[in-house]
């Protein structure tokens, strides 16, 4: 394997831990510092998410009403220059700030990524597909 190849190699899911651990902390700030300004997000049964703006809103929103806990375990990992994508599952759990039940969901989808001019890997785009009900993931 290329040198470059194992270095996106180690970059990209360390780009996922960087995703949760921002989720975890309610850190929108970090969660925009990760996304590409042209991103697109695809929740289930949920409107696209378009742009770095609508992602603030979106995440403002629901760190505002919850305290969110996400794991993220990548399945495979493709690499085509300055596009990769991943493909794998996501448990989240979102307990209500005012109290009562957790909102508790896992799904599956594929991220694609795009590496900046800086070298950084950037989400671009993000599909997901709820598998238990209760919650879009993304």
């Amino acid at each position: 394997m290329l040198k470059n190849e194992e270095r996106d190699r180690e970059a990209i899911p360390r780009l996922g831990r960087e995703w949760v651990e921002a989720v975890h902390h309610g850190d929108v700030d970090r969660l925009l510092d990760l996304v590409a300004d042209d991103v697109i997000f695809m929740p289930h049964n949920a409107p696209s998410i378009v742009g770095r703006t609508a992602v603030e809103q979106s995440y403002r929103a629901v760190f505002a009403g919850f305290e969110v806990d996400q794991t993220l375990a990548p399945e495979e990992i493709q690499v085509g220059g300055d596009w990769a994508f991943v493909r794998g599952t996501d448990a989240i759990e979102m307990k209500p700030l005012a109290g009562g039940d957790p909102i508790v969901g896992r799904g599956r989808g594929i991220s694609i990524l795009r590496r900046g001019q800086d070298g950084s890997w950037k989400f671009a785009r993000g599909i997901t597909n709820t598998e238990s009900p209760g919650t879009n993931s993304g």
